[in-house]
């Protein structure tokens, strides 16, 4: 293995560059490994040789393998943020919007493997019930489609009193449903799948009236139930 021992008597900065060289060279490795391999079939010893580091240093950098995978999920929970930001960015209606991000999603994912994908969303599931760990992270995606509706209100083009809670949530569910989708049937159409939930979205939300997702059942007569 080529790299040893980061040298302590480097000033700091480089000493921190250096660390942070290493520990992004074995996640590199590691998404190779997993695309190639599988997360399963793939060791802490091949990631830290594909890596070029000793062992040792894989685990000063990481206390497991689970440990890498959960950084990876949180790197690509942070691109989809990034993603929802820029499509709230972009000129257009809110259908339009919704499109611009999801069409984003759908090329992001088929840049990498399917079997990684479906790992990194496993991790997302395994944390959110982790106390203190995954549900406030994955919150965070929750808040970034809230806002993208929240702005559209402001902007006039949504109802003021729309329930933004439960579109948020309608959204939430189509992106990770179709994903889910994706990652377990070999022929699904991930981009035209959702695209169409995207103009379905952007359509119901200007079209269902604000109180259709508390509307309270009609009482039934006390007639009508002898």
């Amino acid at each position: 293995m080529s790299s040893g021992p980061i040298d302590a008597t480097a000033p700091a900065g480089r000493r921190e560059r250096r660390k942070r060289e290493i520990h992004d060279r074995i996640l590199e490795a590691a998404v190779s490994l997993f695309e190639e391999k599988g997360f399963a079939a793939t060791t802490a010893v091949e990631i830290a040789a594909v890596a070029d580091v000793a062992e040792k240093t894989f685990y000063n950098h990481f206390a497991s393998k689970q440990t890498l995978t959960q950084e990876l999920a949180e790197e690509s929970l942070a691109r989809l943020r990034e993603m929802l930001e820029q499509a709230r960015a972009c000129p257009g209606s809110i259908a339009e919007r919704l499109e611009h991000f999801f069409r984003r999603a759908a090329q992001d994912a088929e840049h990498g493997s399917r079997g990684l994908t479906r790992e990194l969303i496993l991790e997302l599931v395994r944390a959110s019930h982790i106390e203190g760990i995954g549900p406030e992270r994955n919150r965070h995606l929750h808040g970034c489609f809230a806002d993208l509706l929240r702005d559209g209100v402001e902007q006039g083009e949504l109802d003021p009193a729309l329930d933004v809670e439960f579109f948020t949530e309608l959204c939430v569910a189509s992106y990770t449903g179709i994903i889910m989708n994706w990652v377990s049937v070999s022929d699904y159409p991930l981009q035209s799948r959702l695209l169409a939930a995207a103009r379905f979205l952007g359509d119901a939300i200007r079209a269902v009236p604000p109180i259709a997702a508390t509307v309270r059942p009609t009482p039934i007569p006390q007639e009508a139930r002898e």
